[in-house]
């Protein structure tokens, strides 16, 4: 029979050479994969959040929600952000 060559090595506890370079071949494509699935997340984010304070106001009907729409938004985004980050700090497992 033919020499049967197994990719990860079961006989031994250790990994060997080429074990290691392919864990570390597709642990590299999984954080380009989730760097880039991260980007395009937060490029999503920033452009609802600027279509919502561009064109926001505008929809709002009398004069005085008009006026009060960003002295009002503003604080409500710094402040939801800041809890955001907190919690990231606070509870991160890193």
């Amino acid at each position: 029979m033919g020499a049967h060559i197994n990719p990860i090595n079961q006989n031994s506890k250790r990994l060997s050479i080429p074990d290691l370079i392919l864990v570390d071949v597709f642990t590299a494509i999984y954080f380009v994969l989730v760097t880039i699935a991260n980007s395009a997340w937060l490029l999503r984010d920033h452009m609802i959040v600027y279509t919502y304070f561009n064109f926001g106001c505008k929809e709002y009907l009398t004069e005085t929600e008009r006026k009060f729409f960003l002295p009002w938004r503003v604080p409500a985004f710094v402040i939801f952000l800041s809890l955001q980050l907190l919690s990231y700090f606070r509870f991160s497992i890193i």
